[in-house]
């Protein structure tokens, strides 16, 4: 049915959307223990928020035939907030070589081939014991079919039936997490080891007494026993399992799914169907359209129905029967009809020894090289920093040893390369820390390591701010037209393309007021958001335009005010409403509202650093997804802007050329979200005049391709070197990994057969040589000393473990929230706090005891409460302390201590 009007590919409107995770099967047989255990993390993920209004999300698995004997598999969750969520399980549960792809229909996709057949007829399967409480005991496992090799897997029944009939129809399994029902499994082993189960048992001991103790329990009894005993009674699934089928043939294809599940019923549970036509299969398939589980009728709750429920109950061991679809085990109609793959195990061919020798040299390490065998050679290869700037994409899925990856190249970045190298990681799920680890298992220290918590510290960015530019030479012109089309962009980011661009004038308003602000004789070199937002309210409240020196801008802003009333009101209106977006967040209001007045207030500029051997990491992973998207532009927009003066700086000095310029490396974690930011799209096309190198990493490419096709397009030709792992299928980046040897459709399948921990790697090559063909290498591991290297869910917890105290105690130093080159005395405080040349370099914060005010005289003292307003940008922070005398990790695991910081309760007025 989705094959005929694909469903992706139809004009839904957003709150109308449905989003599914389509899954291509292959040949690959899916293993019982591994979804055991990934179906386990799949009940996690459906708990249920916290509160007792709660909604608990509910899972949807879908086979959906046509009339062209194709079957499409489907994956959705009703919480939008657990798609990433769910699409990571499924990777897991399924072999790498199967296929995902995001999907989005209307909500009442699957009413289509119902309305053009008229008439329905369903299919429900119930859960049946012979005793009420029954459903507590065992259904036959997975593991039992798959074992089996004269078996064949329930699904697999299913598809078969699906495949080889002409009527459209749709199976769906509904999961939801059950609450942990142990003490009830105890119960009841114990009430049948007492003989106490049912009424007649219990009325029969009042009467006669307890039998004796040497009495055996009769044998189905004890079968009970063993099979709850047996069940994970904590992870368990409530299920409800249907079909609908369309047209003239519906009745008898459901009669022959009746018989699907028969064997999946155990000695006292038993599966049963329900045939349903009519009004009844009309009211059933109104509920599969809805996502609704069945409700409980008045006949339902009658004594003598209790032991038929109309939902299933499984356990992780269980639950794979009717929702797994296991490539491996379809017949032939069933591989045609779902188009499984198969996979792929052809050699790649090692380039010359000769050609590689290029790139075993100092730089960003990629992996060892692979022979035709698999075999890894002794020495990495490495992408040299001369090609860096050529920029890099890495694509890995969540579990294909990316990070791992991705923290051995930046390591290798540090010793090889001048310049800074920032990390913006998008995903919180720990790279900030497992590099800080790695780090410090390498080099011994953490002084030229800066981790910003933006959830807790925000840096200190200055953004409608210019003065630098103008003091770096930059024209005013193209200063103000940076910062205003970077303002605008970040406004489209928050608002979504469509939703900014509905009102016409309003953009270009703000463009205008926003330039209006940086007039040189009105207006400021640096101002707030809040004055911004001022200058816009005063326009329209007055109707009449702010002073400029430039008489096109002043003839445009007449032109503006010049409307009548109603449209003025309408139009600065759709202003507001595009502004107001930046101060609704506190923390981006706080950032954008920062305007240092003098070099003893805070700023954080990354032209401080760009010729140094730093780390700077970003983490936005506690962030909501607007202020992740605002945040990493502000920081692009104050990188580019940096660039840029530090180019000009070059460009004045004689004997300086371009190449001098230490190398500055951005890598970019989980990209996808800002892949159509036209700062990145600028940052890749001249980052190589301006010595940059940008690394976009992300799951997979489609990620990308989501956002926007023409930026995918252009990111894919501004990018040389593609470091990709077992992703899905796409054809842009599979014509772009082509070669003679290895058509497009080779290099598909050669991606889903890669391993784990394998790589397939595109790299360019210096100028006038030839370009090796793509190759395979091996991952690198982490330094030894690194808890990350042996687990990383265990160094994840020694780092939390490792926090002892909310206070930092004046004996140890500071990893602090970023560093000078220039070291002064510090300041003594209530808490020892590093001193500042001339700027600071975070929004400085108020402490539970106290203000500290960040000086560079050296009566630097603890402030009371009534510091100036200028510097009480309180945000909440963390600053990990580190002992610098621990060498070892277990001595930086004693050393990290946590200093806390309060926000305000009042906001902070302009400076």
């Amino acid at each position: 049915m989705a094959t005929d009007n694909e469903p992706d590919n139809l004009p839904v409107p957003a709150e109308s959307a449905r989003t599914y995770i389509r899954i291509r099967p292959t040949d690959a047989t899916l293993a019982a223990a591994t979804l055991t255990a990934q179906h386990r993390r799949l009940h996690h993920l459906l708990q249920p928020p916290r509160g007792w209004r709660a909604t608990p999300p509910t899972l949807e698995l879908l086979l959906v035939s046509s009339e062209a004997n194709t079957v499409d598999y489907y994956a959705g969750i009703t919480d939008p907030e657990k798609h990433d969520g769910l699409e990571r399980v499924l990777r897991s549960l399924f072999p790498d070589a199967y296929e995902f792809d995001r999907v989005t229909c209307a909500d009442s996709w699957l009413a289509a081939p119902a309305h053009a057949a008229g008439s329905v007829a369903t299919i429900e399967y119930h859960g049946r014991g012979d005793h009420p409480k029954d459903w507590q005991t065992q259904l036959t496992p997975y593991e039992t079919f798959v074992a089996d090799e004269h078996g064949r897997v329930p699904l697999a029944s299913v598809v078969e039936a699906l495949a080889t009939s002409e009527t459209p129809a749709v199976y769906q399994v509904l999961l939801r997490a059950k609450p942990d029902w142990t003490r009830a499994a105890r119960n009841r082993v114990i009430a049948l080891e007492a003989y106490q189960d049912t009424v007649i048992d219990q009325v029969t001991n009042a009467i006669m007494g307890p039998p004796e103790s040497d009495v055996r329990l009769p044998p189905a009894d004890e079968t009970r026993i063993e099979e709850i005993q047996a069940r994970e009674a904590h992870t368990t699934f409530e299920t409800a399992v249907r079909v609908a089928a369309f047209g003239e043939g519906a009745v008898q294809l459901t009669e022959t799914l009746q018989s699907a599940f028969v064997e999946v019923g155990r000695s006292t549970y038993t599966i049963r169907p329900r045939q349903n036509t009519g009004r009844r299969a009309k009211a059933v398939f109104s509920q599969i359209e809805k996502r609704a589980f069945p409700t409980r009728t008045l006949r339902n709750r009658l004594p003598i129905a209790r032991r038929t429920r109309s939902t299933i109950v499984a356990d992780c061991t269980e639950i794979a029967n009717f929702t797994m679809l296991d490539g491996n085990a379809l017949t032939d109609a069933g591989v045609r009809s779902v188009g499984s793959t198969p996979s792929e195990q052809s050699p790649v061919t090692r380039p010359p020894a000769k050609q590689l020798e290029t790139y075993q040299t100092a730089g960003m390490t990629l992996g060892y090289p692979l022979d035709e065998d698999g075999t890894p050679d002794s020495t990495p290869i490495a992408l040299p920093p001369s090609l860096q700037p050529m920029h890099l994409a890495w694509f890995g899925k969540s579990g294909s040893g990316k990070t791992v990856a991705i923290i051995n190249a930046i390591l290798d970045a540090v010793a090889s390369t001048e310049g800074v190298n920032i990390i913006v990681d998008w995903k919180g799920d720990g790279l900030g820390e497992e590099y800080c680890a790695a780090h410090y298992a390498r080099y011994g220290t953490l002084d030229n390591v800066s981790y910003f918590d933006c959830a807790r510290v925000l840096p200190a960015f200055s953004f409608f701010d210019i003065r630098d530019e103008l003091a770096a030479g930059i024209s005013r012109t193209t200063a103000v037209e940076d910062r205003v089309d970077h303002y605008i962009e970040i406004l489209t980011q928050l608002m979504g393309r469509e939703r900014f661009d509905q009102a016409v004038r309003s953009p270009d308003i703000i463009r205008y007021l926003t330039k209006a602000a940086f007039d040189p004789i009105h207006g400021d070199d640096a101002y707030s958001h809040r004055h911004l937002h001022g200058m816009v309210r005063r326009m329209h409240e007055r109707q009449s335009a702010p002073g400029v020196s430039d008489p096109d801008l002043e003839r445009m802003l007449g032109g503006v005010v010049a409307n009548q009333t109603r449209s003025f009101d309408e139009i600065m209106q759709g202003v507001a409403n595009r502004m107001e977006k930046i101060p609704v967040d506190r923390r981006l209001a706080r950032i954008f509202n920062h305007v240092p007045a003098d070099d003893d207030d805070p700023h954080f500029d990354l032209l401080d650093y760009l010729d140094e051997t730093h780390v700077i990491i970003f983490d936005m992973g506690s962030l909501r997804s607007d202020a992740q998207r605002v945040l990493t532009l502000v920081v692009f927009s104050n990188l580019w802007t940096a660039l840029r003066r530090r180019h000009r700086q070059y460009r004045e000095m004689e004997a300086k050329s371009d190449m001098d310029l230490p190398l500055v490396n951005l890598f970019i974690d989980e990209a996808a979200s800002v892949v159509t930011s036209d700062l990145l799209t600028d940052l890749l096309s001249q980052g190589r005049s301006f010595r940059c190198s940008v690394t976009l990493a992300t799951q997979f490419p489609g990620q990308l391709k989501d956002q926007d096709q023409r930026v995918y397009e252009e990111i894919l030709n501004n990018v040389s070197t593609f470091v990709t792992g077992n992703v899905a299928v796409d054809p842009l980046l599979a014509e772009r990994l082509a070669t003679d040897d290895m058509d497009a459709t080779a290099v598909g399948n050669r991606l889903r057969a890669l391993r784990r921990g394998q790589w397939l790697v595109n790299l360019p090559a210096n100028f006038n040589e030839p370009e090796p063909r793509p190759f395979l290498v091996g991952s690198v591991s982490l330094p030894r000393a690194t808890p990350m290297a042996h687990s990383r869910s265990h160094h994840a917890s020694s780092v939390r473990s490792s926090v002892p105290s909310p206070l930092l105690t004046p004996e140890h130093s500071i990893l602090r929230a970023s560093h000078l080159r220039r070291r002064t005395p510090r300041c003594t405080a209530t808490i020892q706090l590093p001193r500042w040349t001339k700027r600071g370099r975070w929004l400085a914060s108020r402490s539970t005891a106290s203000i500290v005010r960040f000086r560079t005289r050296s009566d630097c003292q603890p402030q009371s409460n009534t510091t100036p307003n200028y510097m009480r940008f309180g945000v909440s922070g963390v600053i990990a302390a580190i002992t610098r005398q621990s060498r070892d990790w277990s001595g930086l695991s004693n050393a990290v201590r946590v200093l806390t910081m309060s926000i305000p309760t009042t906001s902070p007025s302009a400076s």
